[in-house]
């Protein structure tokens, strides 16, 4: 498994104050069956200062610690950037980072409580230069919760979803979890992570997966945890995914 949104990079945000965590958390993800993890330190969010030559540097230092201890997981860099009116030209100017620096996909942090005015322009901007948004986190987000229209409405112009592996688990609560089934049922939802903090969230997704089986099946988690991560990573198109918005769009497409 691959897992696209992760805090493992020592002492740049509220991931892990030293390498020792680091470490701990990367040993932890590799006995759960993940493979790769991206680095996804908060970036432009006014909270903490994180550059791109900073995270480029943390992911090259802790490959070389993963390599002589021998924990067999692969670290590529990212970055979850706060959505900012300046984000569009930072992308296009190489200054912020998307998931694996290969260009295409930005993990994209929306405020936790609502969906800000004119995200719509915003997104459309992305598509136009060449981007494509993975919103981080959505089941989290108040306003999805209770408007998950606003999700389709995303997935219409072009971006993709991401959601918590805890949050699938019910572990964050009753709210994200309705609203992280009703996505995954609706074929809402195009990526799962474990948005991993020590001492906050655990590395993971395995669980999550089992849970997703479940809900959706196991084709539908084949795409989710393995096919669509590979293809964000190698800055390939995803694929709808089937579910009831999809059903429901196709029937309009073809006038049934």
């Amino acid at each position: 498994m691959i897992d696209l949104h992760t805090h493992i990079l020592p002492g740049l945000d509220d991931g892990p104050v030293d390498m020792d965590s680091a470490l701990a958390q990367c040993d932890e993800a590799a006995r759960d069956g993940i493979e790769t993890m991206v680095a996804t330190p908060h970036m432009f969010d006014g909270v903490y200062n994180v550059a791109k030559k900073d995270v480029l540097a943390g992911v090259t230092a802790l490959k070389e610690r993963l390599d002589e201890e021998g924990i067999p997981i692969d670290v590529m860099p990212g970055g979850e950037t706060h959505i900012t009116v300046d984000l569009p030209e930072l992308l296009e100017r190489g200054e912020a980072l998307t998931l694996g620096n290969y260009g295409k996909y930005v993990l994209l942090e929306l405020p936790h409580d609502v969906v800000p005015p004119g995200l719509d322009e915003f997104l459309r901007d992305l598509r136009f230069r060449g981007f494509r948004a993975v919103i981080a986190h959505a089941a989290r987000n108040y306003a999805f919760q209770y408007r998950p229209e606003l999700v389709d409405a995303v997935v219409r112009a072009g971006h993709y979803v991401q959601l918590t592996s805890s949050t699938i688990t019910g572990d964050l609560g009753r709210g994200p979890y309705q609203c992280a089934v009703k996505l995954l049922k609706e074929g809402l939802c195009h990526v799962v992570a474990s948005d991993c903090h020590p001492g906050i969230r655990p590395p993971g997704l395995s669980d999550a997966r089992k849970k997703v089986e479940k809900i959706a099946g196991s084709s539908v988690a084949d795409r989710i945890f393995d096919w669509n991560p590979r293809a964000v990573l190698a800055g390939r198109n995803i694929l709808p995914m089937a579910g009831t918005k999809w059903r429901d769009n196709l029937r309009k497409i073809q006038g049934i």
